[in-house]
């Protein structure tokens, strides 16, 4: 099989082909260190995954109730009145023409 980029052309009499006795010396360990920092990063991301679901077990429904509590408590005439406030201090020269 001819490899489709020419500046590669020099490693294919270098490497053979097929059972993979190339001239890559120490691959077989260094893909071993790899395969077994994959089985850590998974034992890791099981591990997150039971607590996130414990974390959810636990808010479950507790948000529901946090926001109502939350939407209970906003007083409407503060935000009303700091409303009002910014307008006026964006229309402040045309309230100050109103009165001269």
């Amino acid at each position: 099989m001819s490899n489709p980029r020419p500046e590669f052309a020099v490693y294919e009499s270098t490497l053979k082909s097929g059972s993979g006795g190339g001239t890559f010396d120490g691959m077989e360990a260094r893909v071993s260190r790899l395969e077994s920092q994959v089985d850590k990063v998974e034992e890791r991301l099981t591990s997150i995954e039971v607590t996130l679901a414990r974390i959810e077990a636990k808010l479950d429904g507790k948000v529901d109730t946090i926001i109502a509590t939350l939407g209970s408590k906003i007083d409407y005439k503060w935000i009303t009145v700091y409303f009002l406030g910014i307008v006026a201090v964006i229309l402040r020269s045309e309230i100050a023409a109103v009165f001269n």
